[in-house]
């Protein structure tokens, strides 16, 4: 567009900036509609300064907002906004004519200590802009429901507030919300020690949430659908070579959004076929470029490419022309998945696309974690210049800390604190009740590592493992303890070892399964040899666990497209699975026999899984495990070596023959009467005739409920 088009006349002080100010719109790519509206704006704020006698040094964001509220009173309609003057005010900024908005400053002791405290963020732990803004609100949450008047007031702090805060914050919560209430809490208090704001280092206090969620399926797409994603973007316009240059850099290289927004023209070499990525924690690092990401991204930059003066590789399409946000790269992703008639997913689910894509070819579990640029998290465990890590002995407790003296309702705050975090800790609650009870009839009040040892040594005929565990629950409750009172001792790591050694699990036959399930129909009543046969035929051909399989209600069975839902399972996790053809004909007529029983003979209401009287039931699995010992040790049934077996031995048999289909895997059990060697004699060792990728266990431990480590 050229200045010399007729835009009107822009008379008074700022007038001789009108030329400039039109270049710099069109620089930014402003269609020239906008381009005219924005110099009739300019036209109407030069005469009212003209008419205030006011120059363009003036042009403040009050003045703008005086100008603003003349123009509502004198009738005009048009609605304007001081934002609506933002190129203009930059544009004169940038000149040097107009003053810059004054930087906020800091006046309350809280704005004071959150000025240290973002720059603490920003330079000693490496986080992104964004990520201190949220730490820094999260902060100042906590100081404002902890000095409601809005005062500091941090010296009489206490693990008592502390305790109350989390519990206050995560219980009843997502997960999510729960471990970044934790996480940034954590971040606080420990800047709070290294401040000198307090003498205690409460970090200590704030448990670790327990890993629990929702839902445990994957998150990746399916390459079907991710191809579907990069079909959608029409490639004949300059918006669809963009989109598909994101989603192929997306989904190719498995970057983050914001290491998307952040690449610039300069980091890539073209020779070299290597891009530098700006990461997380200020972390720089080289990656391979595939032929196709550059494919995609020469594809873009020829076709539109950045504007003007910005270097960045993926732009804005709208004006002011500029470098995409990590929002705008998300958004990107939503509007392909809308287009594509995909759920709607944001940029992180390419990235597990790329990483699931990876194990599928054949990369390591390592190999994987580099290419994603993980590390192992690390805490800034500075201590202060001149200060001691923990207090001196002696430094009394903490005010309105629990009591010493009261160790069992200190045992309940620390119970409670750990529960608002997702953890159960039904074993850890009677253990730690009995050591309280053993501490008070020995007369000590305080937390002692020869009393914690002496109370984890009292099973005459436990075993070293056992031992060990029992320490280890002490040692959770003195750290607890500890942090609130000092004279509280934590009992060393290495003070017990032991190892638990997990027994090599039976693996069944098909004939001793077969046997097996034979050996139900002699049980009595009737209904519990139908209900045994269908439990253990669901346990053999699903591979859920016991608990898992007595949880199973009538809506969680899909009788039509075989299908079972697994809820409520080890760590909060709910899957699907098939259901094999001929264990839901038997659970349902299982089912309808329970049912008919319930007609003729009066039962208790009950929630039993399945609507059946006679299912298993929490409180009836060491009965179930009795029933299960006495099918398999009778001799006439099963081989001899079949008496080591237990429960869970059938859903280990169940998931190596899924890792077995998953992998192509021959042989894994000869002499077991495998379907793949249903004749083979000799030995049990597990062979294999080709090496098991990551990507089959991977796959085969999410069908079965197991998290890789």
């Amino acid at each position: 567009m050229s200045s010399g088009r007729k835009l009107g006349r822009v008379p008074g002080p700022l007038a001789p900036y009108a030329a400039g100010f039109i270049r710099t719109l069109e620089r930014d790519g402003y269609a020239a509609g906008s381009i005219h509206n924005h110099v009739l704006r300019m036209a109407q704020l030069s005469r009212w300064l003209g008419a205030e006698r006011l120059d363009p040094s003036d042009l403040s964001r009050d003045v703008v907002g005086r100008f603003l509220a003349s123009r509502r009173s004198a009738g005009y309609r048009s609605r304007l906004s001081l934002r609506g003057f933002s190129p203009l005010l930059d544009h004169l900024r940038g000149l040097g004519v107009a003053p810059s908005d004054p930087a906020a400053v800091a006046t309350t002791p809280i704005e004071v200590l959150m000025e240290r405290y973002a720059t603490f963020l920003l330079h000693e732990r490496g986080l992104q802009p964004n990520s201190a803004v949220d730490y820094v609100r999260d902060a100042m949450a906590f100081l404002g429901w902890l000095n409601p008047d809005g005062g500091l007031g941090l010296g009489g702090l206490s693990g008592g507030q502390v305790i109350e805060y989390v519990r206050r914050e995560c219980a009843g919560g997502m997960v999510g919300h729960a471990r970044r209430s934790t996480v940034r809490l954590r971040a606080l208090l420990r800047f709070l020690f290294l401040d000198a704001a307090v003498d205690t280092p409460l970090a200590e206090l704030v448990p670790s949430v327990a890993n629990r969620r929702d839902d445990w399926s994957s998150k990746a797409i399916s390459p079907a659908e991710a191809a579907r994603l990069l079909d959608s973007c029409d490639r004949t316009t300059a918006v669809g070579r963009r989109d598909f240059a994101v989603l192929t850099v997306l989904s190719r290289l498995g970057l983050r959004a914001g290491e998307v927004a952040g690449l610039r023209l300069e980091d890539i070499d073209w020779r070299g076929g290597q891009v530098v990525i700006r990461g997380k924690g200020d972390r720089v690092e080289s990656l391979p470029l595939p032929s196709d990401v550059g494919e995609a991204v020469v594809g873009w930059l020829q076709a539109e490419g950045p504007r003007g003066e910005c270097r960045c590789v993926f732009t804005r399409m709208r004006a002011p022309m500029g470098g995409l946000s990590t929002a705008g790269v998300s958004r990107i992703v939503v509007r392909a998945c809308a287009r594509a008639g995909l759920p709607r997913s944001h940029a992180h689910r390419l990235r597990h696309f790329a990483a699931t894509e990876m194990l599928r070819a054949g990369a390591s579990l390592t190999e994987v974690g580099q290419v994603m640029r993980h590390t192992p998290s690390s805490h800034h465990i500075g201590l202060r210049h001149g200060r001691s890590a923990r207090p001196v002995r002696g430094h009394p407790p903490l005010a309105g800390g629990c009591a010493m003296s009261d160790l069992a309702g200190s045992l309940q705050d620390y119970l409670a604190v750990r529960r608002a975090v997702g953890f159960r800790l039904k074993t850890e609650e009677r253990m730690l009740a009995d050591f309280v009870r053993y501490a008070r009839q020995a007369g000590v009040s305080v937390v002692t590592t020869e009393v914690a040892l002496a109370w984890a040594r009292l099973p005459e005929l436990g075993s070293a493992h056992w031992l060990a565990r029992r320490l280890r629950m002490v040692r959770g409750f003195a750290r607890y303890l500890n942090a609130i009172d000092p004279s509280a001792e934590i009992p060393p790591v290495d003070l017990l070892v032991g190892r638990h050694h997990r027994p090599a699990p039976h693996l069944y036959s098909d004939a001793e399964t077969a046997a097996l399930l034979r050996a139900t129909d002699d049980l009595r009543p009737a209904l519990r040899s139908a209900t045994m046969h269908a439990l253990i035929g669901l346990l053999a051909v699903s591979g859920v666990r016991v608990g898992e399989a007595i949880r199973i209600n009538r809506e969680d069975v899909n009788w039509a497209e075989q299908t079972l839902l697994v809820h409520d399972s080890k760590n909060g996790g709910t899957r699907l699975l098939p259901c094999m053809p001929a264990p839901s004909r038997r659970c349902a007529s299982t089912a309808a026999s329970g049912t008919g029983c319930a007609r003729t003979r009066p039962h208790r209401a009950c929630s039993s899984p399945l609507g059946v009287p006679g299912w298993p039931t929490r409180r009836s699995i060491p009965r179930f495990g009795n029933c299960c010992k006495a099918l398999v040790w009778n001799p006439p049934r099963l081989t001899s070596d079949a008496r080591a077996c237990t429960i869970s031995a059938i859903r280990w048999t169940a998931g190596l023959c899924a890792l077995s289909e998953c992998s192509g895997w021959s042989g894994w059990c000869r002499g077991r009467g495998c379907p793949h060697n249903p004749g083979g004699q000799g030995q049990r060792v597990i062979e294999s005739s080709q090496p098991i990728s990551e990507a089959s266990v991977v796959q085969s431990g999410k069908v079965f409920g197991v998290r890789g480590s």
